[in-house]
């Protein structure tokens, strides 16, 4: 259940909002960001490239990752 509300909304919205996520799933947001933290260092190339956006507020896709959103996704899966 946990997986699929990251996975969805990254899809739908085109980004993870911890505040939001963490009071979904019942965690705070500094838990979720500890229990997605192999998934966010697997991120780094996609932030090289512009693609993606990692901040204490969350992880956003940017335009240019648009595209390439089922391989955001793919990294949280």
């Amino acid at each position: 259940h946990e997986r699929r509300a990251v996975i969805m909304a990254l899809m739908c919205r085109r980004r993870l909002d911890w505040a939001a996520l963490g009071a979904e799933l019942g965690r705070a947001p500094t838990e979720l960001r500890a229990w997605l933290a192999p998934e966010l260092a697997g991120l780094a190339d996609l932030v090289a490239d512009g693609l993606v956006r990692v901040d204490a507020r969350g992880v956003e896709v940017t335009a240019r990752g648009t595209p390439f959103l089922r391989v955001v996704a793919m990294r949280f899966d």
